[in-house]
Formats: C-alpha cells, structure tokens, sequence
C-alpha cells in the first residue's frame, strides 16, 4: 500500500471525529461543505496544490522519458588517461 494511499486513509479516519461538531455555519450536508469558507478555501488550496504536483510530475516524467529516447543532450564521458599502476603479487 502506497504512503500516499496511507495518509489519505489516516486523514479521513482523523477528520471524521472534527465534522461531528454543531455550531458553525447556516448549511447543513453537502451544501455546507461547498458554500461556507472554512471549507471551501482549504478545498481549493488542496486543489491547487495537487495540480501543481500533478504537473510538476508530468513535466519531470516528460524529461525523464526524453533523455531516454536519446533526444536529450547525452552526457560527457570521461576516461581515465593516468598510467595505471602495476598490481602488485604477493
């Protein structure tokens, strides 16, 4: 099971017990967690912020698969051009 996937349970099993609570807000259900602000920005921050994981991802697996496919400027090599020393027999 990926990490991911772990904190994502542990979130929910986490936040459960806090929606329990009365007393904030004029909506009740569904509407409640779309309209009131205590809600909504943290959703869309949430949002944003996977997007911008999202494409970073793309982007990163996009360069990775390119120098791949030898399209991606190829790495210097250099050779070792010193006198080696003989190996010495005991």
């Amino acid at each position: 099971m990926s990490r991911s996937l772990i904190g994502s349970i542990a979130a929910l099993v986490f936040a459960v017990p806090a929606s329990a609570h009365p007393g904030h807000g004029s909506t009740e259900g569904l509407t409640h967690y779309a309209t009131e602000p205590a809600h909504v920005v943290p959703m869309l921050a949430s949002f944003a912020a996977s997007g911008l994981l999202l494409a970073v991802g793309w982007f990163a697996m996009g360069r990775l698969n390119q120098s791949q496919t030898g399209t991606a400027a190829q790495p210097i090599r250099v050779e070792d051009q010193s006198p080696r020393r003989a190996n010495r027999t005991r």
